[in-house]
């Protein structure tokens, strides 16, 4: 009885996805959206639970080569009714949700141009069928496990849906597991710079984790011996930095050694950041501070460092900025996977180019986040 039950709770959950993959109704990919839309699943790839998998258990990704649309998603909460528009980009956001309106029974057919790090395959309706009864049937075969052994579960994407210009976007995610962890989120994006950069859809315990351990590390060296008359306020970036934008790129462990008393949350928060490691996140103001602070877009970013170091600054630019000793910039915040270690990278640039760019461990204790390591490098 156990079984037949344990069964029909399977095909209850799976079952809207699977139209998804065997309805014939599937439309080619436009080409005038192929190009944002592949960028912008790069960037989500791989959700979670399946960020924090060891590579060992996750050889490859699977991805259903088909769309869901809004018919599939159980339940069918639209975008808006699961995110709100940000304040600063209201019309745009509203826009995107237009889109998904117009197109929301659409399902489009995938082809492989994602750009991941990482061994893919698109599955077909038969091997999306396949992967879940070798991962979730009790009478699943020996073949039939070894055949999608490599795979840790299996992840739908809708289309993208976008504003009038494509520089936001909607997009629904969700990742199926072994264990029926499936994990269904609606992402709010924006382009920044030629970047997309997911701005909600990143679980609320993880974005107050990541202020939190932001606010700890503030003001990071040289800033934190200056005075208030000589630093007014804080400038950060208001975009964190990816691997591609650090000068050495150097990985968190090319840097730091995994503490002996928390070597497997230390590796864990590492596979984060292996995951997520070309991905950038707008940031909003969140920062628990002691002192006043602007988040900068990337023309402030230009022009207080032309500011503190050209020597043709004019003297409208250097009063503009003269508030701000320099500017930090933060990478995303890397967990392990019970959010209780954490990698961050922070780099602080100042008036005499004294960048100091480190990566740090902390861990979380007694609800509190402590930092364990960062050894600090000055960078070029």
């Amino acid at each position: 009885m156990f079984r037949r039950l344990y069964l029909a709770l399977i095909v209850a959950f799976v079952a809207p996805i699977l139209l998804a993959v065997s309805d014939s109704s599937v439309l080619p990919m436009p080409e005038e959206r192929a190009a944002n839309t592949y960028a912008i699943y790069r960037v989500l790839m791989p959700g979670e639970p399946f960020s924090s998998v060891p590579p060992e258990q996750a050889t490859r990704w699977a991805i259903a080569e088909t769309t869901v649309s809004i018919s599939d998603m159980n339940p069918a909460v639209p975008p808006d009714g699961q995110l709100q528009a940000p304040p600063d980009n209201v019309a745009a956001f509203h826009e995107a949700v237009r889109d998904f309106q117009a197109h929301r029974y659409e399902r489009i057919q995938l082809t492989r141009r994602l750009n991941l790090n990482h061994d893919y395959d698109l599955l077909d309706a038969a091997q999306v069928a396949g992967i879940r009864r070798a991962k979730a049937a009790v009478d699943a075969g020996s073949d039939l496990k070894e055949k999608y052994a490599a795979y840790p579960g299996i992840t739908f994407f809708s289309q993208a849906f976008f504003n009038n210009n494509q520089t936001v976007a909607l997009v629904y995610m969700s990742n199926w597991c072994a264990n029926l962890c499936a994990v269904g989120e609606w992402v709010y994006l924006e382009k920044h710079g030629g970047q997309w950069m997911r701005r909600s859809g990143i679980s609320s315990q993880r974005l107050a984790d990541s202020y939190d351990i932001y606010s700890v590390l503030m003001p990071g060296e040289p800033f934190k011996s200056l005075s208030s008359d000589v630093a007014r306020r804080w400038a950060i970036a208001a975009t964190t930095v990816s691997i591609a934008d650090m000068n050495p790129a150097i990985p968190p462990d090319g840097q730091l050694k995994a503490p002996p008393d928390n070597v497997a949350a230390f590796g864990e928060a590492l596979r984060d950041y292996q995951a997520r490691r070309y991905e950038r996140i707008q940031l909003t103001r969140n920062f628990h501070l002691d002192r006043d602070y602007d988040l900068f877009n990337a023309n402030q970013v230009s022009e207080i460092r032309r500011a503190k170091a050209a020597v043709d600054a004019g003297s409208d630019l250097k009063d503009k900025y003269a508030a701000y000793p320099g500017i930090t910039f933060f990478s995303q915040v890397f967990f392990n996977a019970g959010q209780t270690a954490a990698l961050v990278y922070m780099n602080n640039w100042c008036t005499n180019l004294c960048a100091a760019g480190e990566w740090v461990y902390l861990e979380k204790h007694s609800g509190q986040w402590v930092r364990r390591s960062g050894i600090t490098s000055k960078l070029s």
